[in-house]
């Protein structure tokens, strides 16, 4: 199960790459598309676009063959991953990540399958520090410097929490999406959801009126955000993420 969510994030990969092939070949001919990109519209407006000979024309088109093909398989493959995470074994973890916001069915798995047992760290500090989103430290003597995260561990999940963090930015809202992604977890797992999504988007905001950057912010928010994953992946009900 792994394997086929490394293959659905490197097809993703793959079919971000193409569209950075097809934007740098229009953009070559000195056309620009004025509207947000990738849209029905956008796609039409490359298919129709004249260009100064065949040979340009020919590789926009296979550039585009291209993309279809990779997003027809990222489909399958997000289809053959929604069955996975509603089996037995998946569905009671999924279904506890998912109630977070930021974490679809896609993310969980991924969480999921990379981390395997979240059992096996001792604490929200391990578990951070194994996805490497501590700070890094430079020691000289009795002084100490904190200096970026140290990006060690497994950088599809570190990737994944950060994507999700900047959903916690915006105003913590109970959406009709997590509503039912709410009920399907208990009444413990539904609270500590509702308390991430209330103290993360405070905790964003304060460090950024400190005048943090915004990608700092995200990380920090990031690293919180992997303390709640492991409160509620663990077999037994844990209130403090800290």
């Amino acid at each position: 199960v792994r394997t086929v969510v490394r293959c659905r994030v490197a097809l993703k990969e793959h079919a971000k790459r193409v569209k950075q092939q097809i934007n740098g070949l229009v953009l070559g001919q000195g056309l620009r598309y004025p509207r947000s990109k990738w849209t029905l519209a956008h796609r039409s407006w490359l298919c129709q676009l004249q260009l100064p000979n065949e040979h340009v024309k020919e590789c926009l088109q296979e550039y585009i063959a291209l993309l279809d093909y990779v997003e027809t398989r990222i489909v399958r493959l997000d289809r053959e991953i929604e069955q996975i995470a509603e089996s037995e074994v998946y569905a009671p973890g999924v279904h506890k990540l998912r109630a977070l916001k930021g974490i679809g069915t896609l993310g969980a798995m991924l969480l999921i399958t990379e981390i395997t047992d979240f059992r096996r760290f001792a604490s929200p500090g391990a578990l951070m520090a194994y996805l490497g989103l501590i700070p890094s430290e430079n020691s000289s003597g009795n002084k100490r410097v904190d200096g970026s995260i140290t990006k060690a561990g497994n950088a599809k999940c570190r990737t994944q929490l950060i994507e999700a963090a900047q959903h916690y930015k915006r105003t913590p809202k109970v959406t009709a999406k997590m509503k039912s992604d709410l009920s399907q977890v208990d009444a413990s797992t539904a609270g500590t959801a509702v308390k991430c999504l209330q103290r993360l988007h405070k905790r964003y905001w304060a460090l950024y009126l400190k005048g943090k950057a915004h990608p700092v912010a995200i990380t920090a928010i990031a690293r919180e955000l992997t303390g709640f994953i492991w409160a509620l992946m663990q077999p037994e009900p844990v209130t403090a993420v800290a």
